[in-house]
């Protein structure tokens, strides 16, 4: 359980089971309500859309640096004469079968995430995030040599920054180096960094995460159980920032809530039994 607050946990077991046509109590919405506080922080903000992710992305590296870097991705038609890759003067128009970027806005001290596997092994996996320390261009290249990231965990990449001669001053950032992926149906590539800016990420992207305060935003949300997957990634109630606050967009999926009907519950609603000093919760 990541909640180690109890009363936003049975909170947050109401919310899973909700369907459309059921009201939420007054007072899980009063609750919720007074997490829309207006508070401009630096969390993580997590949104439906990616349009918006983008937008708040951009918006905090402008911020940052006005003259951050434009990383500019190298793709390959495939020559089927030659079985060779050839390197296009332009970019794919088709590429949906990669999630490496036509073009990556970045610049040091930026918030960053992986956006595919590099190496399971060494921690260096979709998802996980860091800040930029260092972008190695010393030739002011359209696609740099390397980036540089120091990553929340410190055992990310540990096995990948043994291995390197890297200067001292990045002794904690592991080195990342431009990937090649399929990108289209038709088998063409991509090289690009395997990352994105990650100030704000999507519902689909923090799937898994647990955050000690996070502002979420409710704006456009399009599918049952988008907003507990959301609301649920923080600790506590304290460390939820809301945004665009929608009561009737926190609903589940009928078939989830059918088979959650026939599991044990993970809190009771009832309060726990007290005993001097001790508490004790009883699972049934």
């Amino acid at each position: 359980m990541r909640q180690k607050d109890v009363p936003f946990a049975q909170l947050l077991n109401r919310l899973r089971l909700r369907s459309k046509e059921t009201q939420l109590r007054r007072r899980d919405v009063e609750a919720l309500k007074q997490r829309e506080t207006g508070e401009e922080t630096a969390d993580l903000h997590i949104y439906a859309k990616k349009d918006d992710v983008y937008a708040h992305n951009i918006e905090r590296l402008k911020q940052l640096d006005p003259d951050y870097v434009t990383m500019y991705a190298q793709d390959f038609s495939y020559e089927k004469k030659t079985g060779k890759y050839k390197k296009l003067d332009g970019h794919l128009s088709n590429a949906t079968h990669t999630n490496l970027a036509e073009t990556l806005e970045i610049a040091k001290n930026a918030r960053v995430m992986l956006c595919k596997n590099v190496d399971a092994a060494d921690g260096l996996v979709n998802g996980v995030c860091g800040t930029v320390a260092h972008i190695e261009n010393p030739n002011n290249l359209r696609l740099p040599v390397a980036v540089y990231v120091t990553f929340d965990d410190p055992d990310i990449g540990v096995q990948r920054r043994r291995r390197s001669h890297d200067p001292a001053d990045l002794a904690g950032s592991t080195r990342i180096e431009p990937e090649e992926e399929i990108a289209t149906k038709r088998g063409e590539k991509r090289r690009q960094f395997p990352l994105r800016l990650a100030w704000a990420i999507t519902i689909h992207k923090v799937q898994g995460m647990t955050l000690d305060k996070a502002v979420v935003s409710l704006k456009g949300i399009f599918t049952a159980g988008q907003a507990y997957v959301a609301l649920s990634r923080v600790r506590s109630l304290e460390g939820l920032i809301l945004q665009e606050f929608n009561e009737e967009v926190i609903y589940c999926n009928d078939n989830v809530k059918l088979a959650m009907e026939y599991m044990p519950p993970f809190i009771v609603e009832s309060p726990p039994v007290r005993h001097g000093d001790d508490v004790l919760t009883v699972f049934s």
